[in-house]
């Protein structure tokens, strides 16, 4: 990869009035509380078992305390964590249903299957995974400054930071930096895209494929795209969701498309392995993006043709 293509990688006020502040693209929040995952500090739910344990260690060394009362907290205790975990493994299950439909294309129906997740497991470890999976589908509909909203919800509260879900952060934090540059907002998305390159292994730098390929293509800068692309390719099919490889596959083609002729065969081979037939599966790319709109729609990859 060469050097050039690693760094680019209200209402009218009364007279009189002090104009409010516009609020930025990266300060949207959900207005919904079931999209605001509880903010938690680490280990907050390991501190209350301990504190279960330990309250029950004193019960057992009190005179007083009988061991049938001892017995009924230790039950107590252990029958909630049963139930929580069986709970947890049918969300998890229930979570890669709308993951495996998602990568069919049926974006519709996985982003109700996580709008389910979103509101009943408020309570859970997987609640932050649920919202940011429902962010996604967000994008994908088009929906890009609610996506962000949730994404921006999902880094507040920090669940990402540590614990069991620790590893989706650079991966928030690239969706995050995808969805800003979709809107326009290169500045924002490349800090985003910096920060996700900053927390991802090495190894696994060609998730970033996506977000460096869009803000290339938006400084039309195909020449450096392409040679990025020629670099990433075979690690990005591997590592990226199915819809996301999709859509690199059809940035690629509008990359060749713009870069010169006598590329058409390729361009028409992208296009066929990125589609699927659904109409308008790829509109969430040119929502704020008028040039890739005139390219989707040259070819008749939009939901407005015919």
């Amino acid at each position: 990869m060469s050097e050039g293509a690693k760094t680019w990688m209200t209402r009218r006020p009364t007279e009189g009035t002090t104009p409010a502040r516009r609020l930025k693209v990266t300060e949207l929040m959900p207005p919904e509380d079931y999209y605001r995952p509880q903010v938690r500090s680490p280990g907050a739910r390991g501190l209350a078992w301990f504190l279960i344990w330990m309250i029950a260690t004193f019960m057992l060394f009190w005179s007083t305390a009988s061991m049938t009362a001892v017995g009924s907290l230790i039950l107590v205790a252990s029958l909630l964590l049963y139930w929580q975990r069986h709970s947890q493994v049918d969300a998890v299950e229930s979570n890669q249903d709308a993951i495996q439909l998602l990568n069919e294309g049926s974006v519709d129906d996985a982003a109700r299957r996580f709008e389910e997740l979103a509101k009943e497991e408020q309570k859970t470890h997987g609640h932050a995974v649920f919202v940011h999976n429902r962010a996604v589908a967000y994008m994908l509909q088009g929906k890009l400054k609610r996506a962000f909203s949730l994404f921006n919800a999902v880094d507040r509260s920090r669940h990402f930071r540590w614990g069991p879900n620790r590893s989706y952060e650079p991966l928030l934090y690239a969706e995050m930096a995808t969805c800003l540059a979709l809107m326009g907002e290169m500045s924002e998305a490349r800090d985003y895209r910096d920060i996700a390159s900053s927390k991802l292994p090495r190894s696994e730098m060609p998730r970033l494929a996506l977000v460096d390929t869009i803000i290339g293509l938006r400084q039309r800068r195909y020449e450096d795209v392409l040679r990025l692309l020629d670099g990433v390719w075979h690690d990005a099919r591997d590592l990226l969701r199915v819809p996301t490889f999709r859509a690199l596959m059809l940035l690629r083609a509008y990359a060749l498309d713009n870069y010169g002729t006598g590329y058409e065969d390729q361009i028409r081979g992208l296009i066929s392995s990125a589609t699927t037939g659904r109409r308008g599966e790829f509109d969430y790319l040119a929502t704020e993006w008028p040039e890739f709109r005139q390219f989707l729609e040259s070819r008749g990859l939009t939901s407005r043709n015919g």
